[in-house]
């Protein structure tokens, strides 16, 4: 594992931007996590900036989210879904197939739980 130490948060958010799209053009088919917030928006737009600058390919590219709100309907503004889809998910082009959340209500979420410890 590689850990960068940065000046501050802009260069934070640059330094990182590049880790994701370097990931994307080494590797056409990385599965990504991402966090989700406050703290990644500028992460995620320049990423989305630099895309849009010069395209490549991220047919192949699954983004998945880290954490999600509980008993949120997606379609809320507030809801992690939202957020990625927005900033970098839709941007992108990502497939609906290839973004992967977690369940939002916490019955589903019990319900996987209990099928992964009866197996």
């Amino acid at each position: 594992m590689k850990i960068t130490i940065t000046k501050n948060e802009k260069e934070f958010d640059v330094t990182a931007a590049w880790r994701i799209i370097a990931q994307m053009l080494e590797k056409t088919n990385s599965v990504i996590g991402l966090s989700t917030g406050q703290t990644t928006i500028n992460m995620h737009a320049i990423v989305s900036h630099i895309h849009a600058q010069y395209p490549f390919d991220v047919s192949r590219i699954t983004l998945f989210n880290v954490d999600e709100l509980t008993n949120l309907p997606r379609e809320y503004s507030g809801s992690c879904y939202t957020m990625i889809l927005n900033q970098i998910a839709g941007p992108l082009g990502i497939l609906e197939e290839n973004f992967i959340m977690p369940p939002q209500c916490r019955m589903i979420l019990k319900l996987r739980l209990y099928c992964l410890r009866r197996d």
